[in-house]
């Protein structure tokens, strides 16, 4: 029994392992699926049921190499971390796209429940939870899917004990970042320049009428008009951001 065992492992227990770990990562990564409002035991079983689906088509693929066990798995962490981090960059965007635009209205103070396990402002908890359904209803949990399948051809196991292999993942993760920061204030650019605006007009109104407590009529109206906004712009945000996703999901591997 124990020699079966043995000569089942190297083909069938070692590289569903590596998918797993792999993949485990990357799914307790994802928007929607990978958030806190789902039970840590439902992500695993679904990681487990989807390794399950994928291992017929991912094992043919898998090299040997002389690495030891540990190190693959190790390395296949850090590959599903990747991957699951490239994408989880686009709820950060809209979080904070809404925390700058909660700044712009006087809103900063208002805390909402959040789907994440930092505290986040009532209109970047609003942004965060459009953004997961919209990730879900466009498919693009299936899309994660398919990169993660085509990823053991650019990534496969030990990908990360190469040379330099570390340092382009890094910069690549950098510079997600800071596309990632850019594309947040660009979506919240409108807020920003209403709110310049609004401190423009009250220091005008401060100095033509200095008896006038200015912050008492502003500070609703500057509410009331970004609310306004937002309900306008709210859709054509979500939209471009739509688009934005689905370029990364096409540049997510090297």
């Amino acid at each position: 029994m124990i020699g079966r065992l043995a000569a089942v492992a190297p083909v069938v227990v070692v590289p569903f392992m590596l998918i797993f770990s792999r993949l485990s990562l990357l799914i307790f990564m994802l928007p929607g699926i990978g958030t806190r409002i789902i039970p840590v035991n439902v992500r695993v079983v679904v990681a487990l049921a989807i390794t399950l689906l994928l291992f017929p088509v991912i094992a043919p693929r898998l090299s040997a190499t002389d690495l030891p066990l540990v190190a693959l798995i190790v390395g296949e962490v850090f590959v599903g971390f990747a991957l699951g981090f490239f994408i989880r960059v686009s709820i950060f965007v809209l979080s904070m796209a809404g925390a700058a635009i909660a700044q712009s209205l006087s809103l900063s103070q208002i805390f909402g429940a959040g789907i994440s396990e930092e505290s986040n402002t009532t209109v970047s908890t609003l942004l965060t939870m459009a953004g997961a359904v919209l990730f879900l209803t466009i498919g693009a949990h299936i899309t994660m899917i398919e990169i993660f399948v085509r990823s053991y051809e650019n990534l496969p196991p030990g990908f990360i004990f190469a040379n330099d292999a570390v340092g382009l993942i890094a910069r690549k993760a950098l510079a997600v970042c800071g596309d990632g920061l850019a594309f947040a204030l660009m979506l919240s650019a409108p807020f920003l320049l209403l709110n310049l605006a609004y401190n423009v007009l009250l220091g005008v109104l401060n100095r033509a009428m200095p008896q006038l407590m200015v912050t008492f009529v502003g500070m609703p109206a500057i509410t009331l008009s970004g609310l306004v906004l937002l309900l306008v712009a709210v859709s054509g945000l979500l939209m471009r951001w739509r688009s934005e996703l689905e370029a990364t999901l096409l540049r997510i591997l090297p």
